[in-house]
């Protein structure tokens, strides 16, 4: 036997370590992420020197806007669309001076980049708060996967002018049990904010699932059930992906009611846009609205002043902005 050969199998092993071993780190990589993701879902961070606002906290503006991942207001585009990453960064600067010009005060975000490799790893909610003068982020991750050098993190933050005194992951029922533990999935994110007067209000953010109404359904009655149990006045807010079924491109399930039927019907809440609104409520897509998908639902005996569905193009989504007083104002 030739001593070439007697080194052959040596050499095979040490190609197939070489080859392996990139992809053991990947896949090991991937699943730590995937395991520690409960722990890192919630995050809440004061900017440096955060105070809160000193001015009176009624009328108390809260705000709704899906940003379409920083990408623009192009129906249809895809996430790896708008531009390079300037062009990102000074679209989200101006929605946080958009928000700021309309001198909101809470702002619930979906569809907000944490840190994704189609925008350039921006932190696209410390973008929009700095920009907008917004000392308190939340966090929640939807969808969390890192490989070495790539990561996929985005989902909801929640921007306040005041204190955010707690945030807490809610989690709904998952289109696909598979994908919520392979990525993600749509889950919530309910914070508790402490205003001037030292009410505590608390805010549910959420971006529901668009591809099942029986699946939003299924969202907002646990919305429902957990808010008997929630003390403060409760406001919950964003991106429902549904509409009540007498509404245009609603999508109601066989017995005939969507998710915002659900919600609507409710005597704890009362919404903007109105459930029995026009198509000046239409919030969805931006270039030619047909639709309303993004809610605000406030305590029914708070009372809702001049509200607005704002007419810009950062984003496929319009965004809407509604001034409440509590019940005693």
């Amino acid at each position: 036997m030739h001593s070439t050969d007697l080194h052959r199998p040596t050499k095979r092993r040490a190609v197939c370590f070489l080859i392996a071993s990139p992809l053991v780190l990947v896949v090991a990589w991937y699943l730590v992420g995937r395991v520690a993701s409960p722990w890192t879902a919630i995050e809440i961070e004061a900017l440096t020197g955060a105070s809160g606002s000193a001015r009176s906290a009624y009328p108390l503006r809260l705000a709704s806007y899906n940003i379409a991942h920083g990408r623009g207001g192009t129906l249809g585009a895809s996430n790896w669309d708008g531009g390079p990453a300037a062009a990102r960064r000074q679209r989200l600067e101006a929605i946080g001076s958009f928000l700021a010009d309309r001198d909101v005060d809470v702002v619930v975000l979906n569809e907000v980049d944490f840190s994704a490799r189609w925008s350039g790893h921006q932190d696209q909610a410390a973008i929009i708060a700095e920009a907008g003068c917004y000392p308190f982020i939340a966090r929640q991750r939807n969808i969390d996967v890192t490989v070495p050098f790539i990561r996929f993190i985005f989902g909801n933050a929640v921007l306040s002018r005041f204190p955010i005194v707690s945030a807490q992951r809610k989690r709904f029922p998952p289109y696909s049990r598979l994908e919520a533990w392979l990525a993600g999935s749509h889950d919530s994110l309910l914070t508790r904010i402490r205003l001037p007067d030292g009410l505590t209000i608390a805010v549910w953010a959420l971006h529901l699932d668009s591809r099942s109404e029986r699946i939003r359904i299924e969202a907002v009655e646990r919305i429902l059930d957990i808010s008997t149990s929630i003390a403060d006045p409760l406001f919950v807010i964003g991106d429902f992906n549904s509409s009540p079924r007498s509404f245009p491109q609603a999508q109601p399930v066989a017995c005939g009611h969507t998710a915002l039927d659900s919600i609507a019907a409710s005597s704890r809440f009362a919404a903007f846009p109105s459930p029995h609104g026009t198509p000046t409520d239409f919030t969805f897509p931006s270039g030619r609205p047909d639709r309303t998908i993004d809610w605000a639902f406030v305590p029914s005996d708070w009372r809702i002043g001049e509200s607005m569905v704002a007419e810009v193009s950062y984003s496929d989504h319009l965004p809407i902005i509604v001034s409440v007083y509590p019940p005693s104002d």
